[in-house]
């Protein structure tokens, strides 16, 4: 997926996603990653975000309790993509794909 990182959050944005993370892994012990691109180079928005999700093994390995934001600039998509330790409090089909209005 390359150097598709859009780049476009600000120092401030990005210390209060950080900030936000951090205290969610610390209060559910769940791992998150916030995920802002480009382009999806052609990717399905599913297929890249199952892709990061995987390949960055977010969440721990014995709870599977990630969850990962992407959003697609240029091609006005997000996903939410959650793993199975997590679906009892944030079900994957209430927060699927989703487009950002025009």
């Amino acid at each position: 997926m390359g150097d598709r990182h859009a780049r476009i959050l600000s120092a401030d944005t990005v210390a209060s996603l950080n900030a936000t993370i951090g205290e969610f892994e610390r209060t559910n012990g769940a791992e998150m990653a916030v995920v802002v691109i480009r382009s999806l180079d052609g990717l399905s928005i599913e297929e890249a975000a199952v892709k990061l999700f995987e390949l960055w093994k977010i969440g721990k390995k014995s709870k599977d309790n990630g969850l990962l934001l992407l959003w697609s600039t240029g091609d006005r998509r997000v996903r939410v993509e959650v793993g199975y330790g997590l679906e009892g409090v944030l079900p994957t089909a209430r927060w699927g794909r989703f487009s950002i209005p025009t």
